[in-house]
């Protein structure tokens, strides 16, 4: 047992620093895909639309320019979140397989919980404080800004749409991602316990031939046992048929416990 608990306390030890391991590389490619990341790259699709001769936001004015970048970026985080989703769905599926590796695997859902949890701390200020602050309704002073205005109006109506989806969907990953790491943990705990209550029953049914040979090992000058003729016989039956009685006893408590 006592080697059994040390295994177990020397799993959750490796386990902690992998997920410290985890943490830290997690920060450091954050922090050089922040050092790498360039406008073009950010704004790939906006500087697209503008470089064509006939894109509507050449029409409008920097008011759409900026509901168009906050429109495509509320659509590269939908697609960011469903790469998330089948990533997990296949976690998710390998941990209820037979993987031997599941600590690896269990690795992994703590570190798309951590990228998700930095994700959603991005964009929930974003949406609550700015937002909430854009008009719904651009005024159209001239004739000519009633398009912008109508398109201003759809992009914020999509962003709200975007965003929300986003938010909602991030959450429900987050919780996933909790709910595999906690039902490992109740796994590994159950697999522990039962080993533990294994070697406690086996103890237990071979007590009694442990009595019986500490009884008949002691160096005493007169102990008529001694001297029987079929003593060393007799000596295995009675020691068979209390083990096959505790035995027995401790099979009908088990039975008795399960519900």
């Amino acid at each position: 047992r006592a080697e059994t608990e040390q295994e177990m306390e020397e799993e959750e030890e490796e386990e902690a620093e992998g997920l410290m391991e985890a943490k830290f590389r997690y920060l450091q490619m954050q922090a050089k895909a922040e050092a790498c990341t360039k406008f073009e790259d950010a704004f790939g699709r906006v500087l697209t639309d503008l470089s064509r001769e006939n894109s509507v936001l050449r029409m409008g004015s920097y008011t759409q320019l900026v509901y168009r970048i906050l429109l495509n970026r509320s659509i590269d985080y939908l697609d960011v979140l469903s790469v998330y989703e089948a990533a997990l769905g296949q976690l998710q599926g390998l941990l209820a397989s037979k993987e031997t590796n599941k600590g690896y695997l269990i690795n992994k859902v703590s570190i798309a919980k951590l990228e998700l949890e930095g994700l959603l701390l991005v964009v929930q200020p974003l949406v609550e404080n700015v937002l909430s602050k854009l008009p719904a309704i651009v005024e159209a002073t001239t004739e000519k800004d009633l398009l912008p205005s109508r398109v201003c109006r759809h992009h914020k109506f999509d962003m709200a749409n975007n965003f929300k989806e986003f938010l909602v969907g991030s959450q429900t990953l987050i919780s996933l991602c909790k709910n595999l790491a906690d039902e490992y943990d109740r796994k590994s705990k159950d697999q522990v316990n039962n080993i533990l209550n294994a070697l406690t029953m086996i103890m237990f049914v071979i007590l009694p031939l442990q009595i019986l040979t500490g009884l008949y090992g002691m160096n005493f000058k007169h102990m008529p046992e001694l001297e029987w003729a079929y003593g060393y016989h007799y000596f295995f039956v009675l020691a068979l048929c209390v083990t096959s009685m505790t035995a027995c006893l401790v099979l009908g408590v088990y039975k008795a416990s399960i519900p």
